[in-house]
């Protein structure tokens, strides 16, 4: 009898056992299972838009952001941006070595907008935001990298919605 109690109470004890750790896996799966969509999310966007290489410069848009101008009648769309210098030498970018296509159209930066512009040494990053006023009609356009008037890379932009 004090045998089949002692059985009884270890059989009972690794029920249990089992049992809290199948809880704890599910439970564990669940936050790995958000975790990878959180990933992927960021993943996708932060790979939304290839780093192009220009003249030894690395250039990636981080993020855009679309806000109604004053009137409301227009898009402000801020692309923020990075650039990392691979040269021997300091160089030099500007938000005004950019402009937008959209729709047959070329905009350029606007005044009413973010805007950067700075030499930086060899191994140094440079982050800065570029703004262009354009018609809330406008749901995709090319950004172009185009220092002297000559176009020298080229980016697909979704537009956002305004926020």
């Amino acid at each position: 009898m004090k045998k089949r109690k002692v059985f009884l109470s270890m059989l009972v004890a690794v029920i249990v056992m089992i049992v809290a750790t199948g809880c704890s896996s599910t439970s564990n799966s669940q936050s790995d299972s958000k975790s990878d969509k959180t990933e992927t999310a960021k993943t996708s966007k932060e790979e939304m838009y290839v780093t192009k290489t220009v003249n030894k410069i690395d250039m990636k848009i981080v993020n855009v952001k679309t806000t109604e101008n004053g009137k409301g009648d227009k898009n402000l769309v801020t692309l923020e941006m990075k650039f990392t210098n691979n040269d021997v030498a300091e160089v030099g970018v500007g938000a005004y070595d950019f402009t937008m296509k959209a729709k047959g159209k070329t905009y350029k930066v606007s005044a009413n907008g973010s805007t950067f512009g700075d030499a930086f040494q060899p191994g140094k990053t440079l982050e800065g935001k570029v703004s262009f006023e354009i018609p809330k009609s406008i749901k995709n356009a090319k950004l172009s990298y185009t220092p002297e008037k000559k176009e020298l890379a080229e980016w697909n932009i979704v537009i956002p919605e305004a926020k």
